[in-house]
């Protein structure tokens, strides 16, 4: 018997039996409840006026709505699953009664109060180049969070070496820029700072080729020097611990390591990308160096609950805990368009053991945490929120205490850290490399004189020039008629219904349900540059307010042509929701441009 089986066993009953007592659960049991089974939206919801719009980028996890649990301990932030198929047979449901809105649980009887916080003013402004704040950095819970390059090189290998969980490479060009600039970044923590007083400011990378903290310097300082914010990195890690030093050098604060599974076998099975090029070994040591650098609750590391064995996520909370960090522990969700989509959602008697547990390793180490002001992941079920699952004894009253005192006694130490720093070239540990800055916008005029735009402007990607002397024609044309006619052909032989239909950026195919369940596929057929032509396939997202793209990858053409039996493969994978089964074998996950609206 392993040595967690008996507490696992024990936990897991009594966790069982207060599932299905009569009892409303507390916040923080509400919360787990959630991101394991999603909410439903009901029509009375005006979400359009009152939330924050769905925006699923980095990993995308924040595919959800954002929501607030209050509570007498703590008010819970959390990010529920409302797009996912599981979320469309959940028990839950969100409904809105003169204002108000609340949670209602249908199976059991039970009504939570709830709260919907709005979205910024500043989403909807632009920088001063132009771009869109909303596609720079999103609120996620209290905290700013900016996925600085929006490449990660493991999509990019053949075959794809991907986490299995991840939706990064789907988001590339969808829902936010491809390359954040620096300035935009700065802007954009100055508005959030200024409206929305964030005090956290978190930056993320995909996989560079072992250069990601170097990546990640240049917006460090920025922000810290410029603006004046805490700021953790989470980013692939490094032996080359100097690095490390540089950025704490540069206003790094924290530092966070997702290596998502303990199990050895879990990791190298799902995330081929990290075990090939980077190691398992290298996230703990680079962990426990930064933890023991930066003091204890300064750093994290990350894992996800609900896919490997039970005693191994709990094994992996003892690991990061007894080393001085604090768990970062996200509820597994079976994201849209990843290779996990398939994977059922965990069970809540499972998650209540892992976080009970969570609770009991934070406390037996003494790790801090709610310390520091008002940072509020809405992703995860943060450590602080766990209070809720408490034993009552002396000894969880006599750390709930302690963590009180260390939240007054923190605050004029938190004030100074997040005050503008100057930072001097003397203080740098080695010379600081060039900014990945993106490329300013430029517009030029092609032999025909259409308007071709820089591949990394958000806007409209590319009008293809005529060849014929005549105006410009939309992209549709661009696209062959080779493609066109092969897509008409596939859609009339096919039993299945579909609507096709001609937009300014490209042909757009929609499969038609005869079940019942929401019209969400989509095949977008459009140009992204000259003498090429790109099959984009995405779902419509089920929140009519909605901004937000589920991509599936795409289909490059080089000739703007297609053989029939492909495009039959396109009709297929269109017509069974984008089933695994039927992907086309040439499918692309990531392409390094924008898709347009």
């Amino acid at each position: 018997m392993r040595a967690h089986d008996g507490a696992v066993a024990q936990v897991a009953a009594a966790a069982g039996g207060r599932s299905a007592s009569a009892t409303p659960l507390n916040p923080c049991e509400l919360e787990i409840d959630l991101f394991c089974k999603g909410v439903r939206i009901d029509p009375s919801c005006a979400l359009e006026a009152d939330a924050r719009f769905i925006a699923r980028t980095r990993a995308g996890l924040g595919s959800g709505l954002e929501l607030v649990i209050p509570g007498p301990i703590k008010d819970i932030w959390m990010n529920v699953p409302v797009e996912e198929d599981f979320a469309q047979r959940s028990d839950y449901r969100l409904v809105c009664e003169a204002g108000a809105y609340a949670v209602v649980d249908e199976q059991r009887g039970f009504r939570y109060a709830v709260r919907i916080p709005p979205e910024p003013a500043w989403y909807t402004r632009t920088t001063s180049r132009g771009t869109p704040m909303h596609k720079v950095g999103v609120l996620q819970g209290t905290y700013l969070g900016i996925y600085i390059s929006n490449s990660c090189g493991f999509w990019y290998h053949s075959p794809s070496l991907n986490c299995r969980f991840c939706a990064t490479g789907l988001n590339v060009g969808v829902n936010e820029v491809a390359m954040k600039d620096i300035d935009d970044a700065v802007e954009v923590c100055q508005a959030a700072k200024a409206e929305s007083d964030v005090t956290f400011v978190h930056f993320n990378s995909g996989y560079q080729t072992d250069r990601d903290l170097d990546v990640a310097a240049p917006y460090v300082k920025a922000v810290k020097s410029r603006v004046g914010a805490l700021i953790g990195c989470q980013l692939i890690p490094t032996l080359d611990f100097w690095k490390y030093d540089r950025l704490i050098d540069l206003g790094a604060d924290h530092f966070s390591f997702c290596y998502e599974f303990h199990n050895p076998e879990y990791f190298a099975k799902l995330l081929p990308g990290k075990e090939k090029l980077v190691g398992q070994q290298t996230f703990f040591r680079a962990l426990e160096y930064t933890s023991k650098k930066l003091g204890k609750g300064a750093c994290s590391g990350e894992i996800i609950a609900g896919v490997e064995p039970l005693e191994d996520t709990l094994a992996a909370i003892d690991y990061i805990t007894g080393i001085g960090a604090f768990p970062t522990v996200c509820v597994f969700r079976p994201t849209i368009g990843t290779d996990m989509e398939q994977w059922p959602s965990p069970r809540y008697e499972d998650m209540l053991v892992v976080f009970r547990h969570l609770y009991e390793a934070c406390r037996k180490n003494n790790i801090p945490v709610d310390v520091t002001p008002n940072i509020e992941v809405s992703l995860i079920v943060q450590p602080g929120d766990t209070r809720y699952l408490a034993p009552r004894r002396w000894d969880a009253r006599w750390y709930n205490a302690k963590m009180a005192a260390a939240r007054r006694l923190a605050r004029p130490y938190f004030w100074w850290k997040r005050r503008p720093k100057a930072i001097h070239a003397s203080e740098i540990l080695s010379p600081e490399p060039d900014a990945p800055q993106a490329e300013p916008r430029a517009e030029r005029a092609s032999a025909g004189g259409a308007v071709v735009r820089n591949l990394r402007d958000p806007g409209p990607v590319v009008i293809a020039a005529p060849s014929n002397g005549q105006s410009a024609q939309p992209a549709a044309a661009a696209a062959g008629t080779t493609v066109a006619q092969a897509l008409s052909a596939a859609i009339a032989a096919s039993a299945e219904p579909f609507e096709v239909e001609t937009q300014p950026a490209g042909i757009e195919v929609r499969a038609r349900p005869t079940n019942g369940e929401a019209d969400r596929a989509r095949l977008k057929v459009f140009s992204p540059r000259p003498g090429q032509t790109l099959v984009f396939f995405y779902k419509k997202s089920l929140v009519p307010y909605s901004r937000d793209r589920y991509s599936y990858g795409g289909i490059m053409l080089r000739n703007g042509s297609a053989k029939p039996d492909d495009v039959s493969q396109w009709i297929a994978f269109l017509s069974s929701g984008f089933h695994p089964d039927h992907r086309p074998a040439d499918l692309r996950r990531a392409f390094p441009y924008e898709i347009p609206d």
